[in-house]
């Protein structure tokens, strides 16, 4: 009971460590907050999506090719991700706030 309740605090913390840092990002953008929540309301119904391909990938093609489909992820990453990140600043970093 107590790992479970432990969990659960750790998740509350997290989700609220997450909504505090969107809340700033929208006050930052100003006018152009309604953008943003259009682009995260889209990404978070395509990631909605995912499960329901996986399911239907495997009624059709059975449980193992639908397994094979979640390395996709993985992958993805390696590819998308860049190799070496040297001495070249990172291009987030100009925008981030001094505390």
């Amino acid at each position: 009971m107590a790992v479970t309740g432990s969990i659960g605090m750790a998740g509350d913390i997290q989700l609220g460590l997450v909504l505090d840092h969107q809340g700033n990002l929208y006050s930052d953008l100003g006018k152009q907050s309604a953008a943003i929540l259009v682009l995260d309301n889209a990404v978070a119904l395509m990631g909605r999506l995912i499960p329901l391909g996986l399911g239907l990938a495997a009624q059709n093609f059975g449980l193992y090719a639908a397994m094979w489909l979640l390395l996709l992820g993985p992958l993805a990453l390696l590819v998308g991700l860049p190799r070496k990140m040297g001495d070249q600043p990172s291009r987030i970093a100009g925008r981030c706030k001094e505390v």
